[in-house]
């Protein structure tokens, strides 16, 4: 999709200038209307470009589309998204913030950051969006934060850009719907959390042994999810013949015992809300 400011010109900064709240050009004063660059400079030669620092499309003189902030080795460290001068949404790079021991998440101080960026803000719990990039900066993560608490919602994507999986929070706790997908969109597995915890359910060997409930956190869900073919990236497939160790916890999150399981084939997956109990 073409975007107005992708057929305008892309001039320095140092070309523009602030005039009654407006961006305007400082040759002829007139609003500016494209994308502005800010540039890193080197040390020992002051007009030797290094990098881009930040870009901002703006029309009629107000920010207008998006804003972003990079450091010196062109890593975007935020973005900002304006319409006609009014900041609409914003998100940061998951790398400009850090979790503390008591799990609130905060922005890094501008002097821990890669040097360069400089986000001078105050201490406390950080509201917003954040999102991970890997080494070729395509998108793997996007995560709604309040409070500096993982809230709303969570989704994670396959390295070639189609949802992967898709989850909800509450305060840090897997709160709601929790859904994984294939490559072609399609669901293969769902379920519902609460307070961190999802109901899975085994069968003891033998037909006639009843259906034994218990809860799963996070942590269980992801052993029983890397043993399906659609999961994997890497289309790996479960070994027949293996066996892995499901470790059980009681309503408090007690580790209660430990079970084999070949494949965790021996698992009923709920995928209603009635199953659960919560309608």
């Amino acid at each position: 999709m073409t975007r107005y400011a992708d057929n305008l010109p892309t001039v320095s900064s140092s070309l523009l200038e602030q005039r009654e709240g407006l961006c305007v050009t400082c040759a002829t004063g007139e609003d500016f209307t494209g994308s502005a660059e800010q540039y890193y400079f080197s040390e020992k030669n002051p007009f030797e470009i290094l990098s881009v620092k930040k870009t901002s499309e703006f029309l009629g003189g107000r920010l207008d589309g998006s804003s972003k902030s990079y450091f010196k080795d062109g890593t975007l460290a935020k973005e900002e998204i304006y319409s006609a001068g009014e900041l609409l949404k914003f998100y940061f790079n998951q790398g400009c913030l850090f979790e503390s021991s008591n799990g609130i998440i905060y922005l890094k101080p501008f002097w821990s950051l890669k040097e360069g960026v400089r986000f001078n803000e105050k201490r406390s719990p950080f509201n917003g969006e954040s999102r991970s990039f890997d080494e070729k900066g395509r998108l793997r993560e996007v995560t709604q934060i309040v409070n500096g608490m993982r809230s709303g919602n969570h989704e994670v994507f396959y390295v070639t850009g189609e949802l992967k999986e898709s989850r909800q929070y509450r305060e840090n706790y897997l709160h709601g719907l929790y859904e994984c997908y294939q490559k072609n969109g399609k669901v293969f597995y769902s379920s519902i959390f609460r307070c961190g915890y999802t109901k899975l359910y085994k069968r003891p060997a033998g037909r006639n042994n009843p259906i034994i409930e218990h809860l799963a956190n996070e942590a269980e869900l992801k052993m029983y999810l890397n043993t399906i073919a659609p999961y994997s990236e890497d289309q790996r497939v479960p070994v027949q013949d293996e066996r892995i160790a499901i470790p059980f916890y009681d309503i408090f999150g007690e580790l209660v015992e430990y079970e084999e399981y070949r494949n965790c084939f021996s698992y009923r997956l709920l995928d209603s809300l009635g199953d659960l109990g919560v309608i």
